[in-house]
């Protein structure tokens, strides 16, 4: 029969403290062993390792232009005739390379207000002219047409009564966006690029004339306005000779004529 031992002999005979004790010699053995087992097993505490946060170069250098892109944003948000002086000198202090995302937003600013167009390109002087040129030629390459009045809107026939309010106010916003474009145009651009334009448009017409919707001309016109100095005389009779122009086609033609007399 196994032999039962209390706790105070298991501690005797650990400690060797067996005079007294009589005890099976089996049980002793054990006890010892496991002694053995426990002296022998070294348990090495692990150092105490201090924390440190590794923050990478990259992160960093990418949170702080993500900051100075919101910023540039925020001070294009505040821009006014009243302010722009000074204005210019926070934005200069907030752009960094690379400037692409940055000459965009300035862009899709000048787009949603077409009227402050003169202090938006005070901003854009900020960039390099041909860091600005390139963003500009990669748009026309892309949209060689820019100045094609969409489908969506002619289907719509957006100079039409029954055309709703919301399409016909996107219609202008979206007209404005592409006029913005052409003043850039003529802004950075060399003259024969700006001439193949007026060209273009003025070839388009001429093609399509038998078809010509007001959806389609007026905004044209409106782009030869601010071209107006390239488009002849001579072409702008040609073009009141078309068919089926409404009153306000011709007042558009008629006013080309004007602004060129008075430049």
């Amino acid at each position: 029969m196994t032999e039962l031992i209390n706790l105070d002999f298991f501690k005797k005979i650990y400690n060797n403290d067996i005079d007294d004790i009589e005890i099976d010699e089996k049980i002793v053995d054990k006890i010892r062993n496991i002694k053995d087992i426990i002296d022998k097993d070294v348990y090495v505490k692990p150092q105490n390792k201090t924390f440190i946060k590794h923050v990478s170069a990259f992160n960093c250098r990418f949170r702080e232009e993500d900051t100075k892109k919101k910023t540039v944003i925020s001070f294009l948000n505040k821009l006014t005739n009243a302010n722009v002086d000074l204005i210019i000198p926070k934005l200069e202090n907030n752009i960094c390379e690379p400037y692409t995302q940055d000459i965009l937003n300035v862009i899709n600013f000048i787009k949603c207000d077409k009227k402050n167009l003169k202090n938006y390109i005070k901003v854009l002087k900020i960039f390099p002219d041909n860091e600005v040129i390139n963003n500009l030629d990669n748009f026309y390459n892309n949209n060689k047409e820019y100045w094609l009045t969409d489908s969506f809107y002619i289907e719509n026939k957006v100079y039409s009564t029954s055309c709703s309010e919301e399409i016909y106010s996107n219609f202008l916003k979206w007209k404005d966006g592409q006029l913005v474009f052409t003043e850039l145009l003529l802004f950075y651009k060399d003259i024969d690029m700006i001439t193949n334009i007026v060209n273009d448009i003025l070839n388009y017409i001429e093609n399509n004339k038998s078809n010509l919707k007001r959806e389609i001309i007026d905004p044209l016109l409106e782009h030869l306005n601010i071209l107006n100095q390239l488009v002849s005389y001579e072409e702008l009779d040609k073009l009141l000779l078309l068919d089926n122009l409404s009153s306000s086609t011709k007042f558009k033609i008629n006013d080309i004529k004007n602004k060129k007399m008075k430049s």
